[in-house]
């Protein structure tokens, strides 16, 4: 058995230097997905060798977001045994918060140690130049369309604000009013 996989080798070797005959190509179909299933039995354990039990849960870079938001948001606990998937999907599910501009995994021994970037907050609303509707009244729509004082900055809601405005505007006829936002 040795022996013929020795011969059959020899003749994929020599097919691949241009020396091989039909008889030796056949071999030769049949030797690369054979090493190519072997590369990936190989590398099995070494994936393998990636996975860890979580001992402990450390989130650093929070600064408004409590650490019992992000913990309701993860879908591991102590005790799990992950993997790098499981830790893309920790990622995922930390992004669709919307909370962070940038999330990254890593572990120290057996502690996973979760480490965000927060996505600015709203500082403060100004209003100048407003004459046509009541500040109130702005605000309140400000505040129902995801702009207030304290809330994570989105620059996707600022901007469909912009255009819900402008549009308030037209429908008022003061063609000339613009909206800028900083």
């Amino acid at each position: 058995m040795i022996l013929k996989a020795l011969l059959g080798f020899r003749a994929a070797t020599c097919c691949l230097f241009g020396r091989g005959d039909v008889a030796a190509r056949p071999t030769l179909q049949f030797l690369v997905p054979s090493l190519l299933a072997l590369a990936l039995v190989l590398a099995l354990p070494a994936h393998a060798a990636e996975q860890f039990t979580v001992a402990d849960i450390r989130v650093q870079g929070l600064q408004r977001v409590s650490a019992g938001t992000v913990f309701n948001l993860l879908n591991v606990n102590v005790g799990d045994t992950i993997d790098e998937i499981d830790g893309r999907s920790i990622i995922r599910s930390l992004f669709q918060a919307g909370y962070f501009s940038d999330i990254s995994i890593g572990r120290d021994g057996n502690i996973l140690i979760i480490t965000v970037v927060e996505r600015p907050a709203i500082d403060s609303i100004e209003l100048e130049g407003n004459k046509s509707i009541e500040s109130e009244a702005l605000l309140a729509g400000l505040r129902d369309g995801g702009l207030a004082e304290g809330e994570i900055f989105r620059r996707s809601t600022l901007e469909r604000v912009d255009l819900e405005l402008e549009r308030q505007y037209v429908g008022q006829g003061r063609y000339g009013a613009s909206i800028d936002s900083t």
